[in-house]
């Protein structure tokens, strides 16, 4: 599949939620063309509570992902994320480690894009 089309179709879900149903075509283009499309089995564990910020803000296409909160006594959830919904926000707030961890609750593709340019993007 040419990456052209890809990047046609990310943009044409990512404007169907929010923030980007507010950006211009072009602006989404730029945004879809900036990322990754991953695919991740149910169970596994995108980043751990704590992690580094990431590169990319993730919007879930399809499935589920469960937001953890690690303590000593274990794993308690936090929140359950669905489609349309992003991870990798917390990396513009405090030291922009990750605040959860994320596990995958099914099987899941997400849709990333290049944090500096939606930051840059949406602080327009």
């Amino acid at each position: 599949m040419k990456t052209s089309v890809i990047r046609h179709r990310v943009a044409d879900f990512l404007k169907q939620h929010h923030p980007f149903d507010a950006l211009s075509e072009e602006d989404l283009l730029a945004l879809a063309g900036s990322g990754k499309v991953k695919f991740h089995e149910s169970e596994e564990y995108l980043f751990r509570q704590g992690d580094a910020k990431g590169q990319f803000v993730w919007m879930i296409e399809q499935g589920r992902i469960e937001l953890l909160e690690e303590g000593p006594a274990g794993e308690r959830l936090h929140d359950v994320l669905d489609t349309g919904d992003l991870l990798g926000l917390e990396q513009f707030l405090g030291d922009g480690t990750c605040l959860y961890a994320a596990r995958t609750a099914t099987d899941v593709i997400l849709y990333g894009v290049a944090a500096d340019l939606f930051e840059a993007l949406l602080a327009v």
